[in-house]
């Protein structure tokens, strides 16, 4: 008798302790930031010219970047061809007076331009990247969307989900 009730005793324990394990809420997992407010300017939205052209990418980080640690991802729309190693102005608070020059290594046949930056970079600043040498691509209709306007994407070594810039438009009639 005594060991019927020790077993029953043992089981309706268990039992306890497997429901109250599931009462226990799960701590939620923090949502990683992602960079917001992307948009883009061009010194020339003509179509592809002999001629390369300076983009102007901003965006404003969700996490803070430092200094020769951290990298900013900028993917660009199918053919529009940025050039390889070129200096690129990395400018932490948007502005244009304290810009400090990092080199970027561009992958070009990714359409991927990656720049280590060259300041710390506070979360919530709008930052400006200044990227020479890329030529616009020879059409204002995007192959991809079929319709005109273009987009590039930029993420961050901290904030790994690409987030898409405003459209613009590439050709003549501007």
């Amino acid at each position: 008798m005594k060991r019927k009730i020790s077993k029953i005793f043992g089981v309706g324990l268990a039992l306890v302790l497997v429901l109250s394990l599931s009462l226990v809420a799960a701590a939620p997992v923090a949502a990683s930031p992602n960079v917001s407010d992307v948009w883009v300017q061009l010194d020339d939205y003509t179509e592809y010219t002999i001629t390369p052209t300076t983009y102007h990418v901003y965006f404003t980080p969700g996490a803070d970047l430092a200094k020769d640690v951290d990298t900013i991802t900028v993917f660009f729309p199918i053919d529009t061809v940025p050039t390889d190693n070129v200096m690129v102005p990395v400018d932490p608070d948007g502005d244009a007076v304290a810009a400090t020059p990092g080199t970027a290594t561009a992958d070009v046949a990714g359409y991927r331009l990656m720049v280590t930056t060259p300041v710390d970079i506070t979360a919530g600043s709008e930052v400006r990247l200044d990227i020479p040498g890329v030529k616009n691509p020879t059409s204002a209709t995007n192959p991809v969307t079929g319709k005109p306007g273009y987009t590039l994407k930029v993420y961050t070594s901290q904030e790994t989900t690409k987030v898409e810039s405003s459209s613009y438009t590439i050709g003549a009639s501007l």
